[in-house]
């Protein structure tokens, strides 16, 4: 039986769980997408009100640091604040420029998945990312820092989903590069090509992938899940004060899911997403995940 959110009908002890909520790791698309500017706002202030009550707000998203950033600094999440990039392929501290992990792809299987794709001209999107993080503000200034976005494909394209500006795939150029992500355009694969494809991400033990909701297959290195960044969130919290609520709407939110104290799914989640979380929204995207935020200020306002 799904559990939803509490709400205006509930019970007020079926919000005393939340009253411990310490961190929030949400996803981004999905999840903060798709709602009106007034929401949005409400959505900011509410996360400013929580902070003065030490409710930490984080992301964990497939985007780029460049395509999160808006976000990131709407959200007003602190500097220092652990974050993940790529599906867990970066952790990092937000606009301190310290990389804490990172895993890239084989340039090996990079090679192989541009093969599959090539055969039938379906979009590719690899994504390197330099470790060196130094100066973040040259990373928009200057292009100091040095995250980037090769395309491959028989559409012609400038820009990712993110409105990140693409290179053409050049493999001397990626050669040495740390490979962090990559994307393929499911709508663009042959029902062949795509099988093919499949297969051999299930029988690959070095990479693992999601094919789900986005358009797009998603790979990343075997290690790299976005959960990363909840170890990271426990390392720190050594006296292991509060909880850990998650939020997202797909297939690569479920290990996040796993090892939060709290799950939540947003009305438009996956059918997988939706049965491995614990609580579900009744409202879609960021309509959803404003109403998450509702209940955790009304649980603290309760139970301090």
């Amino acid at each position: 039986m799904i559990s939803y959110l509490p709400d205006n009908n509930s019970l007020l002890n079926e919000y005393c769980l939340f009253s411990e909520v310490n961190y929030i790791v949400s996803d981004i698309d999905g999840t903060l997408t798709k709602g009106s500017s007034p929401i949005f706002e409400q959505i900011r202030k509410k996360t400013i009100h929580l902070r003065k009550k030490r409710v930490i707000t984080t992301v964990a998203t497939g985007r780029p640091y460049r395509g999160a950033y808006n976000v990131i600094q709407q959200l007003g999440i602190a500097d220092g604040t652990p974050l993940v990039l790529y599906n867990g392929g970066v952790l990092l501290e937000h606009n301190t420029g310290h990389i804490i992990r990172e895993c890239s792809i084989a340039f090996e299987e990079v090679q192989t998945l541009l093969c599959f794709a090539g055969k039938c001209g379906a979009g590719i999107y690899v994504y390197t990312c330099d470790e060196d993080m130094s100066d973040i503000q040259s990373f928009f200034t200057s292009g100091k820092f040095c995250e980037e976005v090769w395309y491959a494909g028989n559409i012609e394209r400038r820009t990712d989903i993110n409105g990140n500006y693409v290179k053409p795939m050049l493999l001397r150029e990626i050669k040495d590069k740390k490979v962090v992500s990559i994307l393929i355009e499911r709508r663009e694969l042959t029902e062949l090509i795509g099988s093919q494809i499949i297969k051999y991400l299930e029988s690959n033990p070095k990479v693992s992938y999601t094919d789900s909701g986005s358009g797009f297959i998603e790979i990343r290195a075997v290690q790299n899940k976005k959960s990363i960044l909840i170890e990271e969130l426990k390392k720190r919290d050594s006296e292991k004060k509060g909880k850990i609520l998650a939020i997202g709407d797909n297939d690569n939110d479920i290990d996040l899911f796993k090892i939060a104290d709290i799950s939540v799914a947003v009305a438009n989640s996956s059918s997988t997403a939706r049965k491995s979380a614990d609580y579900l929204c009744r409202r879609d995207c960021a309509e959803g995940y404003l109403d998450m935020l509702i209940v955790i200020e009304t649980a603290k306002r309760y139970w301090k």
